[in-house]
């Protein structure tokens, strides 16, 4: 079995999600723009997680969702 506490795997996946303003600035877009996108839904709408109030983002499922939009 791992060694890993269920905590730290959390703590772990959580590190690596991004803000709003994080994904607006890797995909250089304005924040605005995020904020657009995440009140759109259906199977085509921008991947993100929503933590209580807040908005993360998972940064290779946002990227491979704009690269599928933009063609």
């Amino acid at each position: 079995m791992g060694t890993h506490k269920p905590e730290v795997a959390i703590k772990e996946a959580l590190g690596k999600l991004l803000t709003v303003e994080e994904i607006a600035d890797d995909l250089r877009v304005p924040k605005s723009w995020v904020y657009s996108r995440t009140r759109e839904t259906g199977p085509d709408a921008m991947p993100r997680l929503k933590i209580g109030k807040y908005l993360r983002f998972e940064r290779d499922k946002v990227r491979a969702w704009a690269a599928k939009s933009s063609n």
